[in-house]
Formats: structure tokens, C-alpha cells, sequence
């Protein structure tokens, strides 16, 4: 990546961490799979 290019967030495809900011996707997962669990029935998950 040159100096003149500018990184942001891609909204639209795959991410290239040359390119674009990245973040962590463990934190938006865990919630992700409890709301998941939550409309297919199950209490706990």
C-alpha cells in the first residue's frame, strides 16, 4: 500500500487487510450464534 493510499471498511465483499480495516469478528460471532440459538427454540445455548 502506497503512502497515498487510504484504508476503510469494506461493506461490499471480501475484506483485504491491505486495503481495508479489519476488526476481530469473535465478539460479533458469540452474539451472532446466541440470537441464532435463541429463534430456533433453544433456551440455553
Amino acid at each position: 500500500m502506497s503512502k497515498r493510499e487510504v484504508r476503510f471498511f469494506n461493506t461490499t465483499g471480501p475484506c483485504n487487510p491491505d486495503m481495508h480495516y479489519m476488526l476481530p469478528p469473535e465478539e460479533r460471532l458469540v452474539g451472532a450464534t446466541l440470537r441464532s440459538g435463541l429463534r430456533k427454540g433453544r433456551g440455553n445455548v
